[in-house]
């Protein structure tokens, strides 16, 4: 009988508009979980997807010019350049398809 389990692994992003010299690090769940998807009903798609992101995304090491922590909002997101958020779609894409492989 299969088992139900919400086990997911945190996996890392480097954002690739940063550059290497002082990178910036998306960690996140490698999955997205159906209940993910809960107060997601913006009629704007970007800002559920947006949302999306503000509940996988565990952490980033993105500050302010005076080094706050930057908090995950679905504005920080709407305020990084798309090829970063094509990145976190990639890894997360490319994972999902990974464990597809893994247990075909």
């Amino acid at each position: 009988m299969p088992i139900l389990q919400t086990t997911r692994t945190i996996i890392e992003v480097t954002l690739p508009s940063f550059g290497t010299d002082d990178p910036a690090i998306v960690k996140m769940y490698d999955t997205i979980l159906a209940g993910d998807y809960e107060d997601s009903d913006s009629e704007n798609r970007a800002d559920r997807a947006y949302g999306i992101l503000t509940k996988i995304i565990v952490s980033w090491n993105l500050t302010d010019q005076i080094g706050n922590a930057i908090p995950i909002t679905i504005d920080a997101i709407r305020s990084l350049p798309i090829g970063d958020v094509n990145a976190i779609n990639k890894a997360l894409k490319d994972n999902t398809l990974t464990e597809i492989k893994k247990n075909s």
